[in-house]
């Protein structure tokens, strides 16, 4: 998402977005993906997941369990790597298990991971296979 709208009833805070402000959002991202052709994508929160996950034809399940694990967008030729929202990052991290400089270094690690020259984690898995097999 590239706005996050303002709530009608406080024009002070914002609401969560609708499918089709979404669906609207979304020619602008692939744009900006086919500019940049980034080898991640690293949404911020359950939206942002959401949209990118959308124009692969997928829906998200469950976004606090998707957080840091890595799923391979092939239409758009990214990984994805979803994160904590940096407004609820202090109620979940530590829920996730994590203190605030090991989430940190938990991106730090999953993108590493997904960078890898080949596109592949060592021994030619994906990322999220390499993570599932600990």
């Amino acid at each position: 998402m590239k706005c996050f709208p303002a709530d009608p009833t406080d024009p002070t805070s914002n609401r969560e977005p609708t499918p089709e402000e979404r669906t609207n959002c979304r020619p602008h991202l692939l744009t900006e993906l086919e500019a940049v052709e980034p080898a991640v994508v690293l949404a911020t929160g359950k939206h942002a997941t959401k949209t990118v996950l959308s124009a692969e034809g997928r829906n998200l399940e469950g976004f606090v369990d998707s957080v840091l694990e890595p799923v391979r967008c092939d239409r758009l030729e990214v990984w994805l790597v979803p994160i904590l929202h940096p407004s609820y990052q202090d109620v979940w991290i530590g829920r996730l298990g994590y203190d605030p400089e090991e989430y940190l270094a938990a991106i730090r690690e999953t993108l590493d991971e997904c960078c890898d020259p080949h596109g592949e984690g060592e021994g030619g898995r994906s990322p999220r296979s390499e993570r599932d097999a600990m």
